[in-house]
């Protein structure tokens, strides 16, 4: 069951995931320096980079894993991070939740109709700089709550591996922070951008407050 609602509490998620990343959380473990900075990337500069090889999921692991032995996976934390209301079950993880989509600012129901996006998508983050890094720091980024939000089912998969330049949140007031918590991610992994997606996340900020 789904019915609207303010997207403000993106914003705040967002805000805390900043937050937290200031304060020394999220993954830091990287095979490879950062290659190029979000603020110089354009189309000549990384046009010129090598090539990656064919984009392989199976490199980043083979699903959610329970980093912290807690026997809830990152799946489950996602969900508890971002739930409105939530429940728990005998075995301490989440049963059942209800979010509200950081997309569409919309309300979710029930587990079955919630996904976790991976902001910066696997195959994105591959194409500008992960396939140069080993396969347990690929791992720990498919893994990396800073990059993961709670969203429905449909629209998730309607965003798939889509970067800003090919798709954006489907409500207008989720625009800022989608923008500011791609480039967060980007600058944190030293992953590359398009002049195409500098230019998507220049209009993806348009108007926001700073």
């Amino acid at each position: 069951m789904r019915g609207r609602r303010p997207t403000a509490t993106f914003r705040v998620l967002v805000a805390a995931c900043l937050s937290a990343l200031l304060a020394g959380c999220g993954v830091s473990t990287r095979s490879a320096p950062p290659t190029l900075s979000l603020d110089s990337a354009t189309p000549e500069t990384t046009t010129a980079l090598t090539q990656p090889p064919p984009y392989d999921r199976d490199r980043f692991g083979s699903g959610w894993i329970d980093a912290d032995g807690d026997r809830c996976d990152t799946r489950d934390e996602v969900l508890a991070r971002d739930a409105l209301g939530a429940t728990v079950g005998p075995d301490g993880c989440v049963d059942h939740v209800v979010v509200i989509d950081p997309y569409t600012g919309e309300r979710v129901d029930g587990r079955a109709e919630i996904d976790i996006d991976h902001v910066v998508a696997l195959g994105d983050a591959w194409r500008s700089g992960a396939h140069a890094w080993t396969d347990d720091a690929r791992e720990a980024f498919a893994n990396d709550q800073l990059n993961l939000l709670a969203t429905s089912d449909d629209v998730n998969r309607a965003k798939s591996d889509d970067v800003p330049d090919l798709w954006r949140p489907p409500d207008r007031g989720g625009w800022c922070a989608y923008g500011d918590l791609y480039g967060a991610v980007k600058r944190t992994y030293g992953l590359t951008v398009t002049g195409a997606q500098t230019a998507a996340l220049a209009e993806l900020s348009t108007g926001c407050r700073r």
